[in-house]
């Protein structure tokens, strides 16, 4: 089933409409330009990973004396129960902490290092920040 083409630039294409139930077009064209559902059978990974002071090497819990206000980096590795295809995107989302109040709360989380096989997940705090605890999900896509 093939989509409606504008034949003047800037003019709005619907899809025909079906009756029947699943039968949809493959692409539209919004002011001309085509939007296509790729063949390319994507992959969607994701999952939650929570750390906290008792995580082997785990650092942001206690500035060390006199270095209160040096940037403190955790990293762990995040390893796909299946390989990609090719590099993916990858979106890290921090859903829980556990931080002290005495000072202010300080913390990201990123991607890094990301390949077909895994990413790090790094987590930074900097200055009098004590963070006990740190939860984030990610999502990974690509081919």
């Amino acid at each position: 089933m093939e989509c409606g083409r504008a034949g003047v630039k800037g003019e709005l294409t619907t899809p025909p409409r079906s009756n029947k139930q699943g039968d949809r077009p493959k692409c539209c064209s919004i002011y001309g330009v085509p939007m296509f559902s790729s063949a390319v059978p994507w992959k969607v990974l994701s999952s939650n990973v929570s750390l906290n002071a008792v995580t082997e090497g785990w650092n942001l819990a206690e500035p060390e004396a006199g270095a209160e206000e040096e940037i403190r980096t955790f990293s762990v590795s995040v390893i796909f129960d299946a390989p990609f295809f090719s590099v993916p995107v990858v979106q890290v989302g921090l859903n829980g902490f556990d931080i002290d109040q005495r000072d202010s709360a300080r913390l990201i989380v990123k991607a890094e290092a990301i390949t077909e096989f895994s990413f790090q997940a790094v987590l930074t705090t900097w200055a009098g920040s004590r963070v006990y605890a740190a939860e984030f999900n990610w999502l990974a896509i690509g081919p």
